[in-house]
């Protein structure tokens, strides 16, 4: 692997002691290519992560970021997919527990970027744990985008790690607004750990092919349902 990188940016440097370094530059991160990784990136390649076409956010969520606005970003690709479109939406302080979305966002000049820290799972490259927990409860938010595994047809919210879990639940005790992003394969479903209840504050980002029905008891609970037709339902 290191020889595969090594053709692809000269900086790679072998010391003389015989143990091999290499430095790439954060920006060229997702530039590198190799051809067993899917899509020919690299960071791809380490997380299994696929780009995501499930929700088309197209720029009507930028209808709920203000400039300056301070915003958490959970882990997980539909969050991953939203992240790359924040390059032209104004001076933004973020914080994140997701290394992937860090790297994504590390050359965006308009971008105040704050990496939660903490102990970090290998699968999903998300930072969790005490370090990280005590660290979220410093900041005050405007608002959080957080993809979840599971909505159930009464509106309660499903992940499916623990570790992940404390997170956004100090999340939802804590910020006032919380968009939660999960397309029509996550809806009608239940996982493995119970979050929350939609409701006031507590909002859903879909695609267009979720049912009237759902729409109508979400909104009934209080939540704002924002599809990539509907844009607000509020």
């Amino acid at each position: 692997m290191i020889q595969k990188m090594a053709a692809f940016t000269d900086h790679f440097h072998q010391p003389q002691t015989g143990v091999q370094v290499f430095l790439v530059r954060i920006e060229m991160f997702n530039q590198i290519v190799d051809p067993g990784c899917p899509d020919g990136n690299l960071y791809l390649g380490r997380t299994g992560i696929a780009r995501f076409g499930g929700i088309s956010f197209d720029n009507f969520l930028f209808l709920f970021i203000r400039n300056r606005h301070h915003i958490f970003l959970a882990s997980g690709t539909t969050v991953h997919m939203f992240a790359t479109m924040l390059k032209d939406s104004g001076t933004l302080n973020i914080v994140t527990d997701a290394v992937n979305i860090s790297y994504e966002l590390s050359s965006y000049p308009n971008i105040h970027l704050i990496s939660l820290g903490g102990e970090i799972r290998h699968n999903s490259l998300t930072t969790t744990g005490q370090i990280a927990e005590s660290n979220l409860n410093s900041f005050q938010l405007d608002c959080a985008f957080i993809g979840v595994n599971a909505v159930d047809e009464e509106g309660n919210i499903f992940l499916g790690s623990m570790a992940e879990a404390s997170i956004v639940r100090l999340l939802c005790h804590m910020v006032p607004e919380i968009y939660f992003l999960a397309d029509e394969t996550k809806l009608m479903k239940k996982d493995f750990i119970y979050i929350c209840q939609l409701g006031k504050g507590r909002n859903l980002i879909t695609n267009s092919s979720i049912s009237e029905k759902c729409i109508h008891t979400y909104e009934q609970l209080g939540a704002c349902v924002i599809t990539e037709s509907q844009k607000d339902r509020r």
